[in-house]
């Protein structure tokens, strides 16, 4: 199997997790954006908050971990965002897809 990344970074509204998802695909840093939600999340700061917040999934190549990551952390309304990324296996085609993706010269049509 091979790998590829998964880079996670929960968003305060629906437009802010799009519009970071368009502009990492529009850039190659991912081949393909997943938004979920919304999901319940809950933090302590000086008390206990409970709010909604939208799930960014990207799936991109291992090698574009590090700029995807400050690319977020720079466009990110958040002070301090929760970002993590692991490796994750996949089958030769879909890997093969993202790495094509990624690596493609032209610009990216809306459909």
């Amino acid at each position: 199997m091979l790998e590829i990344l998964l880079v996670y970074a929960p968003c305060p509204e629906l437009a802010v997790a799009r519009s970071l998802g368009k502009t990492l695909i529009e850039e190659r840093l991912a081949a393909c954006i997943n938004i979920l939600g919304p999901t319940l999340t809950l933090y302590k700061e000086e008390c206990l908050v409970e709010t909604q917040e939208y799930i960014l999934i990207a799936k991109a190549a291992l090698m574009r971990e590090e700029a995807l990551k400050q690319r977020l952390l720079g466009l990110h309304p958040y002070n301090t965002p929760a970002i993590f990324s692991w490796k994750v296996k996949t089958h030769e085609h879909f890997f093969n897809w993202v790495m094509q993706t990624l690596t493609q010269g032209e610009d990216i049509p809306h459909c």
